[in-house]
């Protein structure tokens, strides 16, 4: 039996060719996060290839059992310091600079068609620098959800991110992906 506080255990069905990696928050590169559980994400095929329709394209999800509650301007610094982080950490690496003070995200609340027990919603877009490949300006979107973990005791956020355009197949996918999880106790 897991210890109040132990992030739950997360399923999450993607394609085989979908690389998996798993780490704890605050991640090594972002240590001034706040929140603190457990980060899966799945990434598509075409992730480190810039010519690739799935270029940068992966989902997750940060399952947070010790936060109670999640409101937008928290969502917004977390994210933030996260991808601030995890660009000065790669960027380092390779002795780039990059200016990851100028990183700006913008966060717009979708409203639910069933307000009941929905999942809140935002789109996002963060301009910043992908620091992988192509260490240069991009434009990353984002489709995130965030609830309450089952039992009520802490919240998770789903996470859809890519720099395609909205119109473009990666977002199917990603939604059928994010469509799969599940968190077991």
């Amino acid at each position: 039996m897991a210890d109040a506080g132990d992030p739950p255990s997360i399923q999450i069905e993607a394609p085989r060719e979908w690389r998996a990696e798993t780490i704890e928050l605050p991640p090594g590169f972002a240590p001034d996060m706040k929140l603190k559980g457990v980060e899966e994400i799945r990434f598509a095929p075409g992730m480190l290839q810039a010519d690739s329709d799935s270029f940068f394209s992966y989902f997750l999800v940060f399952a947070l059992p010790e936060q109670k509650s999640l409101d937008e301007e928290t969502l917004q610094r977390e994210l933030l310091v996260y991808y601030r982080g995890l660009a000065s950490a790669v960027a380092g690496g390779k002795n780039v600079e990059i200016d990851v003070d100028k990183f700006t995200l913008e966060l717009e609340k979708v409203e639910p068609e069933d307000a009941d027990d929905a999942p809140r919603e935002w789109t996002g877009t963060l301009k910043w620098v992908e620091p992988f490949v192509t260490v240069k300006a991009q434009t990353l979107r984002f489709d995130i959800q965030t609830g309450t973990l089952e039992g009520g005791e802490g919240v998770y956020i789903t996470m859809c991110a890519s720099p395609a355009d909205r119109e473009a197949d990666i977002w199917q996918e990603l939604h059928s992906v994010r469509e799969t999880v599940e968190f077991r106790e």
